[in-house]
Protein backbone atom coordinates (compact mmCIF):
# COMPACT_ATOMS: atom_id res chain seq x y z
CA UNK A 1 0.00 0.00 0.00
CA UNK A 2 1.45 3.53 -0.79
CA UNK A 3 1.82 6.46 1.22
CA UNK A 4 -1.19 8.23 0.20
CA UNK A 5 -3.53 5.14 0.13
CA UNK A 6 -1.97 4.90 3.93
CA UNK A 7 -2.74 8.78 4.79
CA UNK A 8 -6.46 8.07 3.39
CA UNK A 9 -7.18 5.09 5.47
CA UNK A 10 -5.33 6.82 8.71
CA UNK A 11 -7.38 9.82 8.29
CA UNK A 12 -10.69 7.99 7.75
CA UNK A 13 -10.21 5.73 10.90
CA UNK A 14 -9.17 8.45 13.32
CA UNK A 15 -10.79 11.37 12.07
CA UNK A 16 -7.56 13.47 11.93
CA UNK A 17 -7.01 16.30 9.28
CA UNK A 18 -4.73 14.80 6.25
CA UNK A 19 -1.84 16.77 7.34
CA UNK A 20 -1.74 15.31 11.10
CA UNK A 21 -2.21 11.07 9.58
CA UNK A 22 0.74 12.05 7.07
CA UNK A 23 3.13 13.06 9.63
CA UNK A 24 2.17 10.89 12.22
CA UNK A 25 2.52 8.19 9.31
CA UNK A 26 6.10 9.75 8.98
CA UNK A 27 7.23 9.11 12.46
CA UNK A 28 5.72 5.73 12.43
CA UNK A 29 8.12 5.19 9.43
CA UNK A 30 4.75 4.34 7.29
CA UNK A 31 4.04 1.17 10.18
CA UNK A 32 -0.25 1.84 10.50
CA UNK A 33 -0.37 -0.03 13.59
CA UNK A 34 1.97 2.25 14.83
CA UNK A 35 0.87 5.49 14.01
CA UNK A 36 -2.27 4.74 15.43
CA UNK A 37 -0.69 3.91 18.41
CA UNK A 38 1.25 7.59 18.43
CA UNK A 39 -2.68 9.40 17.30
CA UNK A 40 -4.12 7.48 20.45
CA UNK A 41 -1.20 8.54 23.64
CA UNK A 42 -1.94 12.04 21.60
CA UNK A 43 -5.74 11.53 22.39
CA UNK A 44 -7.51 10.68 18.85
CA UNK A 45 -9.41 8.00 19.35
CA UNK A 46 -10.32 5.14 16.65
CA UNK A 47 -13.71 5.86 14.75
CA UNK A 48 -14.53 2.34 15.51
CA UNK A 49 -15.70 3.11 19.18
CA UNK A 50 -18.08 5.83 17.51
CA UNK A 51 -18.71 4.78 14.00
CA UNK A 52 -17.86 1.17 13.25
CA UNK A 53 -18.46 -2.24 14.34
CA UNK A 54 -19.26 -1.74 18.36
CA UNK A 55 -21.72 1.17 17.97
CA UNK A 56 -24.98 -1.16 16.28
CA UNK A 57 -24.08 -3.73 19.27
CA UNK A 58 -23.84 -0.57 21.80
CA UNK A 59 -27.46 0.62 20.55
CA UNK A 60 -28.78 -2.70 20.02
CA UNK A 61 -28.26 -3.05 24.03
CA UNK A 62 -29.34 0.28 25.04
CA UNK A 63 -32.37 -0.04 22.93
CA UNK A 64 -33.01 -3.69 24.41
CA UNK A 65 -32.67 -2.65 27.51
CA UNK A 66 -35.39 0.21 27.27
CA UNK A 67 -37.26 -2.05 26.06
CA UNK A 68 -37.18 -4.25 28.82
CA UNK A 69 -38.04 -1.38 31.31
CA UNK A 70 -40.87 -0.02 29.53
CA UNK A 71 -42.30 -3.89 30.03
CA UNK A 72 -41.39 -4.15 33.71
CA UNK A 73 -43.58 -0.90 34.07
CA UNK A 74 -45.86 -1.46 31.99
CA UNK A 75 -46.74 -5.14 34.14
CA UNK A 76 -45.91 -3.29 37.43
CA UNK A 77 -48.87 -0.49 36.68
CA UNK A 78 -51.48 -2.53 34.29
CA UNK A 79 -54.18 -5.02 35.09
CA UNK A 80 -55.04 -7.80 32.59
CA UNK A 81 -59.17 -8.21 32.32
CA UNK A 82 -61.26 -11.14 31.02
CA UNK A 83 -65.37 -10.12 29.98
CA UNK A 84 -67.52 -11.96 28.38
CA UNK A 85 -70.48 -10.08 26.65
CA UNK A 86 -69.29 -6.49 28.05
CA UNK A 87 -69.31 -7.98 31.60
CA UNK A 88 -66.38 -8.33 33.64
CA UNK A 89 -65.41 -12.24 34.96
CA UNK A 90 -62.46 -11.58 36.48
CA UNK A 91 -59.02 -9.31 36.63
CA UNK A 92 -55.99 -9.99 37.75
CA UNK A 93 -52.37 -7.64 37.80
CA UNK A 94 -50.47 -8.24 35.16
CA UNK A 95 -47.76 -9.38 37.11
CA UNK A 96 -49.36 -12.24 37.93
CA UNK A 97 -50.59 -13.09 34.10
CA UNK A 98 -47.07 -12.99 33.09
CA UNK A 99 -45.90 -15.01 36.13
CA UNK A 100 -48.59 -17.76 34.92
CA UNK A 101 -48.16 -17.35 31.18
CA UNK A 102 -44.11 -17.92 31.30
CA UNK A 103 -44.50 -20.72 34.06
CA UNK A 104 -47.88 -22.70 32.28
CA UNK A 105 -47.87 -21.13 28.57
CA UNK A 106 -48.44 -24.64 27.27
CA UNK A 107 -52.03 -24.48 28.80
CA UNK A 108 -52.89 -20.98 29.15
CA UNK A 109 -52.27 -20.04 25.44
CA UNK A 110 -54.61 -22.74 24.41
CA UNK A 111 -57.07 -21.80 26.56
CA UNK A 112 -56.82 -18.23 25.76
CA UNK A 113 -57.51 -18.63 21.86
CA UNK A 114 -59.98 -21.66 22.32
CA UNK A 115 -62.43 -19.03 24.66
CA UNK A 116 -62.45 -16.39 22.07
CA UNK A 117 -64.25 -18.43 20.08
CA UNK A 118 -66.69 -18.26 22.91
CA UNK A 119 -67.25 -14.25 22.99
CA UNK A 120 -64.50 -13.95 25.42
CA UNK A 121 -62.45 -10.92 25.58
CA UNK A 122 -59.13 -9.65 27.21
CA UNK A 123 -57.40 -6.05 27.76
CA UNK A 124 -55.69 -4.34 29.80
CA UNK A 125 -56.54 -1.35 32.02
CA UNK A 126 -53.84 0.63 33.97
CA UNK A 127 -51.46 3.78 34.37
CA UNK A 128 -49.35 2.71 30.94
CA UNK A 129 -50.04 3.03 27.64
CA UNK A 130 -52.67 -0.09 26.87
CA UNK A 131 -54.05 0.95 23.32
CA UNK A 132 -51.16 -0.86 21.12
CA UNK A 133 -51.64 -4.14 23.53
CA UNK A 134 -55.58 -3.60 23.57
CA UNK A 135 -55.71 -3.26 19.68
CA UNK A 136 -54.01 -6.54 19.50
CA UNK A 137 -55.85 -8.69 21.27
CA UNK A 138 -59.42 -6.36 20.13
CA UNK A 139 -58.36 -7.14 16.57
CA UNK A 140 -57.40 -11.25 17.58
CA UNK A 141 -60.64 -11.57 19.24
CA UNK A 142 -62.81 -9.95 15.67
CA UNK A 143 -60.73 -12.67 14.01
CA UNK A 144 -62.03 -15.52 16.29
CA UNK A 145 -66.04 -13.88 15.53
CA UNK A 146 -65.17 -13.92 11.73
CA UNK A 147 -63.95 -17.39 11.50
CA UNK A 148 -66.88 -18.71 13.76
CA UNK A 149 -69.48 -17.09 12.23
CA UNK A 150 -67.82 -18.01 8.37
CA UNK A 151 -68.00 -21.39 10.11
CA UNK A 152 -71.62 -21.43 11.20
CA UNK A 153 -72.72 -19.64 8.64
CA UNK A 154 -71.91 -22.44 5.49
CA UNK A 155 -74.17 -24.80 7.03
CA UNK A 156 -77.33 -22.68 6.90
CA UNK A 157 -78.40 -22.52 2.94
CA UNK A 158 -82.07 -22.09 2.87
CA UNK A 159 -84.51 -24.91 2.89
CA UNK A 160 -86.23 -26.47 -0.28
CA UNK A 161 -89.87 -26.80 -0.15
CA UNK A 162 -90.37 -30.44 -1.58
CA UNK A 163 -93.11 -31.81 -3.57
CA UNK A 164 -94.22 -34.52 -3.83
CA UNK A 165 -92.37 -35.32 -7.17
CA UNK A 166 -89.36 -34.59 -5.66
CA UNK A 167 -89.72 -36.32 -2.55
CA UNK A 168 -86.78 -38.87 -1.86
CA UNK A 169 -84.34 -37.32 -3.99
CA UNK A 170 -80.65 -36.65 -3.12
CA UNK A 171 -79.61 -33.05 -4.40
CA UNK A 172 -75.55 -32.50 -4.32
CA UNK A 173 -74.11 -28.70 -5.08
CA UNK A 174 -70.70 -28.73 -5.92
Amino acid sequence: MEMFEKVQMLKKETGVTYEEARKVLEEAGGDMTEAMILLERRGHKSRAGRDGQAQPARNFGRSLGRMIKALIRFIKRTSFNVTREDRLIFTMPTFVFALLLFFFWEPILPAMLISLFFGIRFYFTGAEATEKPNMVLKKAGDLARDVKEEFSGRGEEPAEEKSEDTAGQVHMTF
